[in-house]
């Protein structure tokens, strides 16, 4: 089965109640942490519990050191997760907005990172949900806890100091932002403007439509050709938006990229790292 499911899907997958189903929504805005966690509490797909990018998928933020979202230790992510009430039978569901920028790090997180098996995307998130005519709720579930201990790929990540040889011996290094930051332009977030040396731009913005919904496969594979049969890094501004792009890949069934975490924020808190500008 696809990992991007629609609303009738879900719909039907509630009314099983022999399968465990674990709801999540990961709404988040990244100018307004708590815009995501108010609209839960306004109205959410019914028995989804909210996940915060801030303070559930990441660890806390070491200014000079981290980037800014870095990723929690596998060990803590594990109790988050079970937390949530997941075992190795459940499917598990995300949802954001409709826009698919957050809802890929929590896949990522959880089917790559860790060996958590069905993990889906509602393709559209809770505006398609809405669209087709189900109801929203306001009651917040409370979870059992779980035992499950998934396995960890601890291969899918690279270190900063990786990231330059790798570059070196001819990997192919991908970045999600837009060609303006990349370039050095402009640069609203991070103090310091411009890319990792070798790197080439792949902004995640040209993965989803006009509407914000991730492009068909065939657009996907077409869009990421170029990088076909190579060895693949991806990064962004926080180890975030790198995500999509991996989940784009995957969509288009290439081969699995790694990813940088730490992206651009991690990077330029060391000021020995080279910059460039430029495109």
């Amino acid at each position: 089965m696809s990992i991007l499911i629609d609303a009738v899907t879900l719909a039907q997958w509630q009314e099983d109640k022999e399968q465990s189903l674990v709801i999540i929504d990961v709404r988040y805005s990244l100018q307004s942490p708590e815009e995501g966690r108010r609209a839960y509490h306004q109205g959410h797909i019914p028995g989804a519990r909210y996940v915060s990018l801030s303070h559930d998928l990441s660890c806390e933020v070491i200014p000079g050191k981290t980037s800014r979202h870095p990723l929690p230790e596998p060990e803590a992510f594990i109790e988050t997760l079970q937390s949530w009430g997941i075992t190795k039978e459940s499917r598990v569901v995300l949802y954001d907005s409709g826009d698919q920028f957050i809802v890929p790090r929590l896949w990522w997180m959880l089917a790559v990172w860790f060996d958590v098996p069905n993990v889906f995307i509602l393709h559209g998130g809770v505006r398609v949900w809405s669209e087709a005519g189900y109801k929203l709720d306001t009651a917040v579930p409370a979870p059992q806890k779980t035992d499950y201990v998934p396995a960890v790929n601890r291969d899918v990540l690279v270190q900063a100091d990786q990231v330059l040889p790798f570059v070196e011996s001819g990997g192919t290094l991908l970045d999600a932002r837009g060609y303006q930051r990349f370039a050095g332009e402009v640069e609203p977030i991070d103090p310091v403007a411009g890319h990792i040396p070798g790197a080439k731009c792949q902004p995640c913005s040209q993965n989803v439509d006009g509407g914000g919904m991730l492009l068909p496969v065939s657009q996907l594979q077409e869009l990421y050709a170029p990088y076909a049969g190579k060895d693949v890094i991806c990064y962004c501004g926080s180890g975030v938006s790198a995500c999509q792009n991996i989940l784009a890949m995957t969509l288009a069934g290439m081969s699995m990229p790694r990813l940088y975490a730490g992206s651009w924020s991690e990077w330029v808190a060391d000021p020995s790292r080279p910059v460039a500008t430029g495109v």
